[in-house]
């Protein structure tokens, strides 16, 4: 087993030919064997396994068959998230994803869809340690910055949760971030008493 607290990450080698990334806030478990058996339990984790492995990764969304390749798999709530960054993997029912696709499980319904390099990219940022946004809300910005930091950001202004963010900002400072919302849509960040971050209008 293998886990994250908020903000960390961790790289490690599970076995001979698998490599796993665990982002912030995550845990695995695993059993080697042919194939190699890995239970998400929490979070987000990137998986590469070797040409001459194979494993069954097991989630609260299902059950997947990797081949040799590159993945990412993140939980959102009881659903699961699943990218083939390179190789192909099956699933429950008939689900069959090749590099480049990327599936939404959640409860028995399943949703994919076909990615460019951009896209791609996008999933993968947090391995460099970076977030992506392209014209996201700044709802949807600050639920991916939050998953980083043991302090929260949250929205004074109602107002503000209708902007739209563009960028790349660092998910291991949110500084960066702050200093963009100030600078591009004069908002201020105020610290409170519990280490909170608020956001209001300047």
């Amino acid at each position: 087993m293998a886990t994250t607290a908020v903000g960390q990450r961790k790289s490690l080698a599970a076995a001979a030919g698998v490599s796993l990334d665990l982002n912030t806030d995550s845990r695995i478990y695993w059993k080697d064997g042919v194939p190699m058996r890995l239970w998400l339990d929490r979070g987000e984790i990137a998986i590469a396994l070797a040409a001459d492995r194979q494993a069954q990764l097991m989630t609260p969304a299902g059950r997947f068959q990797l081949l040799p390749g590159t993945y990412n798999a993140r939980l959102r709530g009881v659903g699961c998230e699943l990218a083939v960054v390179e190789g192909g993997l099956s699933g429950e029912g008939d689900l069959h994803m090749r590099a480049g696709d990327t599936a939404f499980v959640n409860g028995g319904m399943v949703s994919t869809r076909s990615h460019d390099g951009d896209d791609l990219g996008r999933v993968t940022a947090w391995q460099r340690n970076t977030l992506v946004l392209n014209g996201e809300s700044l709802d949807y910005a600050l639920s991916e910055v939050n998953r980083y930091l043991p302090n929260k950001i949250v929205i004074g202004d109602p107002l503000l949760s209708r902007l739209r963010l563009g960028g790349t900002f660092a998910t291991t400072d949110p500084a960066e971030f702050l200093q963009a919302l100030r600078t591009s849509f004069n908002v201020r960040a105020t610290r409170i008493g519990n280490g909170e971050v608020i956001l209001t209008r300047a």
